[in-house]
């Protein structure tokens, strides 16, 4: 049988991505693109990150960074270490600063590195007062 979209949401994230773990990336794709934001972030939490930064990696950057706003800071870093900088700065210019700072706390600091090096400065001091309120907050819990 196909699977639709229709499908898919009508059962778990999990269940769903057992079925579509067989699936070629392209229809994977198709199908993030499909399902919405939100049953796209919950199903994300159940792919390898090589697979979700490929998949990812393919995807409108505004897509991904929706998605990325519904998911953990630290795994969107993890997705966004496989992709190319480039990309990863098409996603994260597509999120919201304070969306943005939570990977930005995770990634390597090369990527990070990269990151910076293409916004300019007013926006470099945006980010880190960001960057810096959700450090001390990681530091205060």
């Amino acid at each position: 049988t196909d699977i639709t979209i229709d499908l898919l949401k009508a059962i778990p994230p999990e269940q769903s991505w057992s079925i579509l773990q067989h699936q070629p990336e392209t229809k994977i794709t198709a199908m993030l693109n499909g399902l919405g934001c939100s049953y796209s972030g919950k199903l994300i939490a159940y792919m390898p990150t090589n697979v979700s930064g490929r998949i990812f990696g393919t995807m409108q950057p505004e897509n991904v960074s929706e998605i990325m706003a519904l998911i953990e800071g630290a795994y969107s870093a993890k997705i966004l270490e496989v992709m190319g900088d480039i990309h990863i700065h098409r996603i994260l210019r597509k999120m919201s600063i304070q969306h943005a700072a939570r990977p930005l706390c995770c990634l390597s600091p090369n990527k990070v590195v990269a990151f910076f090096s293409r916004i300019n400065a007013k926006d470099s001091s945006n980010y880190l007062e960001h960057i810096n309120a959700i450090a001390a907050s990681q530091i205060m819990s």
